[in-house]
C-alpha cells in the first residue's frame, strides 16, 4: 500500500543522507618534531572516526586541496622547513 511505501522510505533516507555526507581530509602540515609532513588523514562525519590514508609522495604544509570525481587533489604548500623568524625589541632573530 502507498503507506507502507511511504514508511519504506521514511526508513530509508535518514541512511541515505549519511552516507552521502562528505568526509574530511587533513593533508600534510608541520610538526616541531618530525618537520613538514606527508601524512593524509580522513575524517568520517558519519561516524566520528579518523582513518590514516596513504601518505602523498612528497611532505607538504600550507597547501590546499580539492576532491573532484572520487579524486583528492591537493596544491602547492612548501616541501621544506623555511627559518622561523620572530621580532623581539624591533629585530628579527631567526632559529
Amino acid at each position: 500500500s502507498a503507506r507502507e511505501h511511504g514508511k519504506a522510505m521514511r526508513e530509508a533516507l535518514p541512511v541515505l543522507y549519511s552516507s552521502a555526507l562528505p568526509n574530511v581530509y587533513i593533508c600534510g602540515g608541520a610538526s616541531i618534531f618530525r618537520g613538514v609532513l606527508d601524512a593524509v588523514n580522513r575524517f568520517n562525519t558519519c561516524d566520528g572516526s579518523w582513518e590514516p590514508m596513504p601518505p602523498m609522495p612528497t611532505a607538504r604544509r600550507l597547501c590546499a586541496a580539492a576532491a573532484a570525481l572520487g579524486n583528492l587533489y591537493v596544491f602547492g604548500g612548501e616541501f621544506e622547513e623555511s627559518p622561523t623568524w620572530y621580532a623581539m625589541d624591533h629585530h628579527w632573530r631567526e632559529y
